[in-house]
């Protein structure tokens, strides 16, 4: 009769969700039920107890407040990290990540998974887990463990997102794993900086790995000697994958050749150790040799002399004795 009335009871309240559901998706033909459930829901004006309760469930429709909170944009993946990473596919590697709908909508974020080289259909990937243990905020630090096995050396793209409470999965965001199963090795130990015979008082050597490496100190070096006596390695330095060793040449004539002895010290970026896993196999002993000459073998031939180094040479190769 041209006033307003009050009724109660599901006869009414699902025509009248119903009628608002019609108008919201006469402006948002496309929307899933998830969006359409979270955009009625999160709009509603609060009645009675805080939240939903048994009396208001989510409380009065406000339609035009449900059309400005639709959320049809996914949630934004960023803070994207690996560990280990470069890895050497001895262990897992943790991803930790984090999802927001705090801009795209404010819903809560449901879910989030992962992709290894290539980017699947939405939720078939493999999932992630809240850090608190649990989806119940617009903002969620999520983690996986990525299994290594059967990833091959080289570059692998890990693809991540996230989905909201309404529905919608947000884009991707790519981080690189590297994986590095070939352990490093000695490429040279070889004569730099002085010529050859030498009656230095101190060489150098050029050690030269496969790849950068660390953990590399004066104990990984031995000394190979015949006749020379009182030889040390006396300094190290460089960085990455080649270094220079100083070696004391100590007294007396003879050779030296400088050893490098694997004791699981030396690592590359992703902790493979030199040569593998065993303490040893990555030992090398063909380097080149110095031939130290602190007295001259022929009285009437100095070591002054010009020709004086090749003399020698000759007689430490047993082609002449006098």
């Amino acid at each position: 009769g041209g006033f307003y009335s009050t009724s109660s009871g599901t006869s009414i309240s699902a025509p009248h969700v119903s009628g608002g559901l019609a108008l919201l998706l006469s402006a948002f033909p496309n929307l899933s039920v998830l969006q359409q459930a979270a955009a009625l829901r999160s709009s509603a004006v609060d009645l009675g107890a805080t939240g939903p309760d048994d009396i208001y469930g989510y409380g009065r429709l406000d339609l035009l407040s449900a059309y400005y909170a639709v959320d049809i944009t996914g949630p934004a993946t960023d803070g994207l990290s690996l560990s280990p990473n470069p890895s050497n596919g001895s262990t897992n590697i943790s991803l930790d990540a984090s999802v927001s709908d705090v801009v795209a909508g404010g819903s809560n974020i449901l879910a989030a998974e992962y992709f290894i080289d290539t980017a699947g259909a939405n939720g078939a990937g493999f999932a992630m887990t809240a850090s608190d243990a649990a989806y119940d905020s617009s903002t969620e630090s999520v983690s996986g463990a990525i299994d290594p096995t059967g990833l091959t050396s080289g570059n692998h793209d890990i693809y991540v997102h996230g989905q909201d409470s309404a529905g919608n999965w947000g884009p991707f965001s790519i981080v690189t794993l590297v994986m590095d199963l070939t352990a490093p090795i000695v490429i040279s130990s070889v004569r730099a900086g002085a010529v050859n015979p030498t009656d230095a008082a101190n060489v150098d050597f050029t050690i030269t790995f496969s790849e950068p490496v660390t953990g590399v100190d004066s104990s990984d070096f031995l000394l190979t000697t015949t006749a020379a006596s009182n030889v040390t390695v006396s300094g190290l330095s460089g960085t990455g994958s080649i270094y220079t060793v100083t070696v004391d040449t100590g007294s007396g004539n003879g050779t030296i050749r400088l050893d490098v002895a694997d004791d699981n010290s030396i690592l590359d970026a992703a902790a493979s150790s030199l040569g593998g896993a065993v303490a040893g196999d990555g030992n090398f002993t063909a380097g080149e040799i110095y031939t130290i000459i602190k007295s001259a073998t022929f009285s009437d031939v100095s070591l002054s002399y010009w020709a004086g180094s090749y003399i020698e040479r000759l007689y430490i190769a047993g082609i002449t004795s006098g």
